[in-house]
């Protein structure tokens, strides 16, 4: 769901479960998971990290052309997803969902 008059502000819903969460996220019964879209994942992931995220996904690069990692807050109720757009997404992962 966008945001009318700011579309650069969603909301999404993934199915638990989902193959793109961690599995400490899918673990849980359920989850709230803040992603964020950065210029540089690796910074904001090592800046983070250092204030406290506990990585339970480390830097990675997706087949979908992300690069990103996942961690949880200090109170280890919110998973944060810090995300980069790296490139175009492999064949398998560029067609639209029916």
């Amino acid at each position: 769901l966008a945001h009318v008059e700011k579309p650069e502000y969603m909301v999404d819903f993934v199915r638990l479960g989902h193959e793109s969460l961690p599995p400490d996220v899918n673990a849980r019964p359920s989850s709230v998971v803040l992603a964020f879209v950065v210029g540089d994942a690796a910074a904001e992931a090592e800046r983070l990290e250092a204030a406290g995220l506990r990585i339970v996904e480390p830097l990675w690069d997706t087949p979908w052309g992300h690069r990103r990692c996942v961690g949880f807050d200090p109170t280890g109720q919110v998973a944060i997803e810090v995300l980069q757009v790296v490139g175009l997404p492999a064949a398998e992962f560029a067609t639209p969902n029916p």
